[in-house]
C-alpha cells in the first residue's frame, strides 16, 4: 500500500500543535520547541516562483518538535508534533544539527489534486545554551524541496513547475 504524506511545510503551516507524533521519537530528549519559520527565498524550475508555489511555501511557518541525540552523540532527530509526523533524522555535532528526511507520493493538492512530489526537508541549525547549559532556543535553517514523483501513474503539478525548494530562517523558543 502506497502512503500518501502531505508535505511538512503544508502540515507545519496548518498549526497542528496540539497533535503528537505517532512514530517513535530515537533518542534522549534535549529539549522541545515551540518552532518559526520565515521563508528567506523560494525558487522553482525555469528560475521563479511556479503559479500555486505561495500556497505551497506560505510566508512564514509554525510547529512545535522535539530535539532529541543518541547517547554516542553523533546523531540527532527532529520529532515534529503532529500525528503520523516521521522523524527526520541525521547528525549531530555539540549542539549542532543536521536532520533531513525524504518521503514520496505527497500530493500537493495547492497545485494539482494529482501533483504527487518526493520532498526533501532538512533542518540544519544549533541548539542554543542559557548559562549554565540549559536549552534555550534554537536557529537554523529548514530546506524543503518537492520534485514530481514520476513513479505516481498520472502524476501532473500544472500550474506549478517542480522542482521547487523554499528556506526558511528557523528559530526555536522553549513554550
Amino acid at each position: 500500500m502506497r502512503r500518501l504524506a502531505a508535505p511538512l511545510l503544508l502540515i507545519l503551516a496548518a498549526g497542528c500543535t496540539a497533535l503528537v507524533e505517532t512514530y517513535p521519537c530515537p533518542g534522549t530528549p534535549v529539549a522541545t520547541f515551540a518552532f518559526t519559520g520565515m521563508r528567506t527565498s523560494m525558487t522553482c524550475a525555469a528560475g521563479g516562483p511556479a503559479a500555486g508555489a505561495n500556497a505551497i511555501y506560505p510566508d512564514t511557518v509554525s510547529f512545535t518538535g522535539t530535539i532529541t541525540t543518541s547517547a554516542s552523540g553523533s546523531t540527532a532527530a527532529l520529532c515534529v508534533q503532529r500525528v503520523k509526523a516521521e522523524p527526520l533524522v541525521g547528525s549531530q555535532a555539540s549542539d549542532a544539527i543536521d536532520v533531513a528526511l525524504d518521503t514520496r507520493g505527497a500530493l500537493l493538492a495547492a497545485c494539482n489534486p494529482r501533483c504527487a512530489v518526493a520532498v526533501h526537508q532538512q533542518v540544519t541549525g544549533t541548539v542554543q545554551r542559557a548559562p549554565g547549559g540549559a536549552p534555550s532556543g534554537f536557529t537554523g535553517t529548514l530546506v524543503d524541496e518537492a520534485t514530481l514523483d514520476a513513479t505516481v501513474p498520472g502524476a501532473d503539478c500544472t500550474p506549478c513547475t517542480t522542482p521547487c525548494q523554499a528556506s526558511y530562517a528557523l528559530t526555536g523558543l522553549i513554550p
